[in-house]
């Protein structure tokens, strides 16, 4: 009994800390959502991607299925950089975190010329963003 205890309490902490990461974007200013997929050769990661748009800055999240944040990241349009703000343990490495700035760059270039993937040939990696139904971008 007191380890279910601590389950739904820890289960209730991180909904909490999501939330309160969500709130955040969206009081940065527009807000849209996605479905976002990675592949990686092997491997397979989905889940819901909020962009959070103002000014020169996109501000992003990446949750799974279960509202856990995967990576957060900002994108700066008139530098052309991303700086990853938080990423989840076992993808905090160095090379990892290289690679994903890059190919979050690039997804965000491809996604203001109005694709929604991106394919990197080097590492076989795929990041697509699929609007959610009811946002912005997925009513035009």
């Amino acid at each position: 009994m007191p380890g279910s205890l601590s389950s739904k309490s820890l289960l209730l902490s991180l909904l909490l800390l999501c939330n309160t990461a969500y709130a955040q974007l969206q009081a940065e200013g527009h807000t849209n959502e996605y479905k976002a997929e990675i592949e990686v050769r092997d491997s397979y990661i989905s889940g819901v991607a909020v962009l959070s748009c103002s000014n020169d800055t996109v501000t992003g999240c990446i949750f799974n299925e279960f509202g856990v944040s995967v990576i957060s990241f900002r994108y700066h349009r008139v530098r052309q950089k991303v700086r990853i703000l938080d990423i989840q343990k076992r993808l905090d490495r160095w090379y990892i975190r290289r690679v994903l700035r890059k190919d979050i760059l690039n997804l965000m270039k491809e996604m203001e010329g109005g694709r929604n993937e991106y394919y990197d040939s080097k590492y076989r990696i795929k990041l697509k963003f699929t609007p959610l139904q009811g946002t912005d971008d997925a009513k035009g």
